[in-house]
């Protein structure tokens, strides 16, 4: 009888220089004892370095971890590359889905390694404090997205719906904050990508927030950041769940949240928007 992934993510559980341990979870239309999960990861590849390929496959678990399914699986990657905006290292790989001996699907991944923390401090990528210098874009051939980079250029503002632009990003090294004005559950497949910092919603958004609160909870749980554009200073204190603010310009706009200066302040659809810089005013 045939059998069909209903969905599939991998987290990574470690990352350190030493060693990467990645949990894949698959769920199926049905599992029995007949069922298997099978595949691999090979890598790195990074467009600005030479790199050595290497296969590691799918392992069970010596002991299933008690609460998870039986399909979940785990790659150890010893001494692994990670995913920045200088060299994007990425491990591309199948995971197939096996029922009674015969493959029922098979899906192609891209996976980066990668961390990243917004403080008082900073942007931390990969525990290395990074300035984000962005650039708002809605359309790019892979030339003009390689000319941004050679030009100092290390993040975009994308549309939510731009698959090629995310594809990009992700393959030649920017971080990429999505924009998007409802909250689409679509969108939330980029939140995977290791390019996707996180999302920018629209200042409307506070007003409705039941509307926004599932989705943006999400992106939390993706270890993704949301953000917020406001054109004043909010009449009421900003929601927990706002990790920045996106402000106008030199607009001297008190918060107590990091903030991404859009410049010029009139323009987002295409122009640069600044550094991602940490607010004094409280």
């Amino acid at each position: 009888m045939a059998n069909r992934i209903r969905k599939l993510e991998i987290h990574d559980r470690i990352l350190s220089p030493a060693e990467a341990e990645l949990w894949v979870f698959l769920d199926a239309e049905r599992i029995d004892e007949r069922t298997e999960v099978r595949g691999r990861l090979t890598g790195p590849t990074c467009p600005y370095a030479d790199t050595v390929e290497v296969a590691y496959p799918l392992r069970r678990f010596p002991k299933a971890p008690e609460g998870f399914s039986p399909l979940l699986r785990r790659v150890v990657i010893p001494e692994p590359s990670f995913w920045d905006p200088v060299c994007p290292f990425l491990y591309r790989g199948v995971i197939e889905l096996w029922q009674n001996e015969q493959l029922c699907e098979r899906v192609e991944i891209r996976h980066g390694l990668r961390s990243t923390s917004l403080s008082p401090r900073g942007l931390f990528w990969n525990g290395e404090l990074l300035t984000l210098k962005m650039l708002a874009r809605s359309s790019g051939t892979r030339n003009e997205l390689r000319r941004d980079h050679d030009h100092g250029i290390n993040g975009f503002v994308l549309p939510g719906f731009e698959d090629e632009l995310w594809s990009l990003a992700e393959e030649l090294g920017f971080a990429a904050l999505g924009r998007t004005f409802e909250p689409d559950i679509s969108f939330l497949k980029r939140t995977a990508s290791p390019a996707c910092l996180g999302w920018i919603i629209p200042a409307e958004a506070a007003a409705a927030w039941d509307d926004w609160q599932d989705w943006t909870a999400e992106v939390h749980r993706k270890r993704r950041i949301v953000g917020i554009e406001i054109e004043q200073t909010p009449r009421q204190p900003l929601r927990p769940e706002i990790d920045f603010v996106i402000v106008p310009g030199q607009a001297d706009i008190p918060v107590d949240r990091p903030t991404l200066a859009r410049v010029p302040a009139g323009s987002f659809a295409q122009g640069e928007l600044g550094q991602l810089v940490i607010s004094t005013n409280a």
